[in-house]
């Protein structure tokens, strides 16, 4: 027979076994769906219609955590440090993104890997000595999108759609007036493209925490992450 203090301590191991299994799967990751129109997903501060607007999630962006179960039809989530409620339909499991989530987490508790720093995506440059500046979106009003366009001035052809909080958008070092508007080249989210240059600003503290991380992880070494998943799904 089996005693009472060992079946305590095995029920206390299986359910330390539940919670962290609980807690992988908590790692996926989910993207807004594709049916959602260029206006943007609303993250909404209640879960239901006509609520607060907290921001406008671009058609197609990841990086999303689900965040408790749906509630009558809507998912409390949290995105790019937001947290806020959208219908339960409009995301899904995004596998590319968790697989390098998981891959993170593997270098992360990878005892061989001194600088966990370089543990996830890091860009890598020609020149690892030259600063990289940083910008973020600014004059947008919270829920509203900038368009980046294929071309200068141009409100068609539209490639991507920048919340109001943006950040970690680069400068091509492109610039062109159009009836008096400067337009820059960017890279933001995967994606190169024209915005009108008073709509982003540059930003010291980023500029500076992904100088130091570039520095640092700009050679071949740590657990980078197979981005060929990417093309996988």
């Amino acid at each position: 027979m089996l005693g009472k203090k060992f079946i305590i301590s095995l029920i206390s191991l299986l359910a330390l076994f539940i919670i962290q299994l609980n807690l992988v799967v908590a790692d996926d990751v989910y993207k807004v769906s594709n049916f959602i129109p260029k206006t943007g997903l609303k993250l909404l501060a209640e879960p239901k219609q006509n609520s607060k607007i907290i921001a406008s999630i671009p058609q197609h962006t990841s990086w999303i955590k689900i965040l408790g179960k749906p509630q009558a039809g809507w998912q409390k989530i949290i995105w790019n440090g937001l947290q806020g409620w959208v219908p339960v339909d409009t995301v899904e499991l995004d596998r590319a993104a968790t697989d390098i989530t998981g891959e993170k987490v593997d270098c992360l508790h990878d005892p061989n890997v001194k600088n966990k720093m370089c543990c996830g995506i890091v860009e890598i440059t020609d020149d690892p000595s030259e600063l990289v500046k940083i910008y973020s979106v600014t004059g947008i009003a919270k829920g509203a999108l900038l368009q980046m366009s294929s071309s200068p001035g141009q409100k068609e052809n539209v490639i991507s759609l920048l919340p109001h909080n943006a950040t970690w958008i680069m400068k091509l070092g492109e610039t062109i007036t159009i009836n008096g508007i400067k337009w820059e080249k960017i890279k933001w989210g995967g994606n190169t493209g024209w915005v009108d240059a008073r709509k982003i600003q540059y930003s010291p503290e980023l500029t500076s925490i992904n100088d130091m991380k570039r520095k640092a992880c700009n050679v071949p070494k740590g657990c980078d992450p197979d981005l060929s998943v990417l093309q996988k799904y």
